[in-house]
C-alpha cells in the first residue's frame, strides 16, 4: 500500500506547534529557575502578576500563603491597609469594598471588634460607635440607637460596665430611665439588677415625699397615688355607689359591683368578710394622719398611714376587709385571707401593700388593703411578681 504524503502546511504547523510549547516550556522553566517560589505559587493557582506582589513580601506572609488555598484576593490582602485583618475578622471582599472607603479612624477601631452584623450601621451612626466604643454589645446598642443623642451621651457618660448588659436589655427597665438607673447603680454598687430597677421604677431611689407629681385621674381604675403620686384636695372620684353586702363600702360604681360580687362569692363558701374602711375624702384621710402623728410622731405615722391626698382611699378603688372576728394584726390568719389571695383577681382586686415589698410601698404590710384594678390588670399583675406602684410605671404609664 502506497504511503499519504503529508501535506506541507501539515509539516510546517506542526513544527510550529512544538516550538510553541517548548518556548512555553522554556518560560516556564525559566520563571521556575529565577523567581523565588514560582512553582509553588503557581502550583496553588496564583498568576504571574500576583506572585510578583507576593515576592514583594516578607517570608512570614510567604510561609502562611504558601500553606494556605488560593485567595483570590491575595493582593488586596497583602496591599490594601485593614483589608487582611478585616478579612480575618469575618469580612467578605464585597463587605470590604464599602468598608474600606470609611475614615482611617474608624477602620482602626472596626479591626478592635469581632464581627459586627450591624457594621453599615456602624459606619453611618456616630451614636452608634459611640455606644460600641464605649463597650456595649450590638444587642445593648441596638436599643440604645432609639434614644436621642443627648440621652445617649449621658449613658456613655457613666462609663461601661459588664452588668450594664442586663440593665439595657431587660423589659422592665425603662429606657429613658437608664442614666438614672446609672447614677443609682454607682451610688449603691452592690445592689442587682433587680434592686436597682425595683427602686427607679418606683423612684424610690429618693427621699418618700420628694418630687411629688399629680396623679393621671384620667386612668380611672388604674390610677396610681402614693408617695410621689398625688390627689388634689378636690378630688372626688365620680358615681360613687353604697353598697352593704359585707358591711357598709363607698365605692366607685364599677368597684363597688365587683366587691359585692366577691363578697357574696365568700359568703357562699361559707366565709365571713367585713368591709372596714372604703372611700375616705381628702379632710377624712387629713383627720386621720394627724391623729396618727400625735400619737406616734410623723416617721413612724408615715409607715402606716398616707398622707392626705396620698391615700388610695382617695380614689374610691381602694378597700379594707377583714372578718367578724378578727383585727387588722390578725386578718392574715384567717381562712378569708387565704381566699382573696386565691380569688381576688377573679373579682379584679390585688393585694395594694405587700410584706415583701414595703421598702418600696413605704408602708407596712397591709393584708386587709385591697385595691381594684379590674380583671385583666388584676391578672396581669399577679403574674409578675412587682408592686403596683412598678407596674404602673412600666405597663401602664
Amino acid at each position: 500500500m502506497k504511503k499519504r504524503k503529508l501535506k506541507p502546511w501539515v509539516v510546517i504547523a506542526g513544527i510550529l506547534m512544538v516550538l510553541i510549547l517548548s518556548l512555553d516550556r522554556i518560560e516556564v522553566f525559566i520563571k521556575e529557575n529565577t523567581i523565588p517560589n514560582y512553582r509553588e505559587l503557581n502550583k496553588i493557582g496564583y498568576n504571574d502578576d500576583q506572585i510578583e506582589i507576593i515576592n514583594e513580601h516578607g517570608l512570614e506572609e510567604l510561609s502562611e500563603i504558601l500553606v494556605e488555598e488560593y485567595q483570590e484576593d491575595i493582593v488586596e490582602i497583602l496591599t490594601v491597609p485593614h483589608y487582611a485583618t478585616l478579612k480575618g475578622i469575618g469580612y467578605s471582599k464585597t463587605d470590604l469594598e464599602t468598608i474600606l472607603l470609611a475614615d482611617e479612624s474608624i477602620l482602626a477601631k472596626l479591626e478592635g471588634y469581632a464581627f459586627l452584623n450591624q457594621w453599615k450601621t456602624y459606619l453611618a451612626e456616630p451614636m452608634y460607635r459611640l455606644i460600641l466604643d464605649t463597650g456595649y454589645s450590638e444587642a445593648a446598642a441596638d436599643v440604645l440607637l432609639g434614644l436621642s443623642d443627648e440621652t445617649i451621651k449621658d449613658i456613655v457618660s457613666h462609663g461601661y460596665d459588664a452588668k450594664y448588659e442586663g440593665l439595657v436589655t431587660s423589659e422592665l427597665t425603662i429606657l429613658g430611665d437608664l442614666p438614672t438607673y446609672l447614677t443609682y447603680w454607682k451610688k449603691v454598687p452592690s445592689a442587682t439588677l433587680r434592686v436597682v430597677q425595683e427602686r427607679v421604677n418606683t423612684e424610690t431611689d429618693r427621699s418618700y415625699y420628694t418630687g411629688i407629681t399629680a396623679s393621671e385621674t384620667s386612668k380611672g381604675n388604674l390610677i396610681l397615688v402614693n408617695k410621689y403620686f398625688n390627689l388634689s384636695s378636690q378630688f372626688v372620684p365620680s358615681a360613687l355607689t353604697t353598697i352593704t353586702v359585707c358591711g357598709k363600702a363607698v365605692m366607685t360604681k364599677e368597684a363597688a359591683l365587683a366587691l359585692s360580687m366577691m363578697c357574696q362569692a365568700m359568703i357562699a363558701d361559707g366565709l365571713h368578710p367585713k368591709v372596714t374602711s372604703s372611700y375616705r375624702s381628702y379632710a377624712t384621710q387629713n383627720t386621720l394622719y394627724n391623729r396618727y402623728v400625735a400619737n406616734d410622731g410623723k416617721a413612724e405615722a408615715d409607715t402606716y398611714s398616707a398622707r392626705p391626698g396620698h391615700s388610695e382611699h382617695q380614689t374610691g378603688l381602694a378597700v379594707d376587709i377583714i372578718t367578724s372576728t378578727s383585727s387588722l394584726s390578725t386578718f392574715k390568719n384567717t381562712k378569708e385571707y387565704q381566699w382573696l389571695m386565691e380569688n381576688a383577681e377573679d373579682y379584679g382586686f390585688i393585694l395594694r401593700y405587700a410584706e415583701s415589698k414595703q421598702t418600696i410601698t413605704g408602708y407596712i404590710s397591709e393584708p386587709w388593703h385591697w385595691r381594684y384594678v379590674g380583671i385583666e390588670t388584676a391578672k396581669d399583675f399577679n403574674t409578675k411578681n412587682m408592686t403596683f406602684d412598678e407596674y404602673y410605671r412600666i405597663y401602664l404609664q
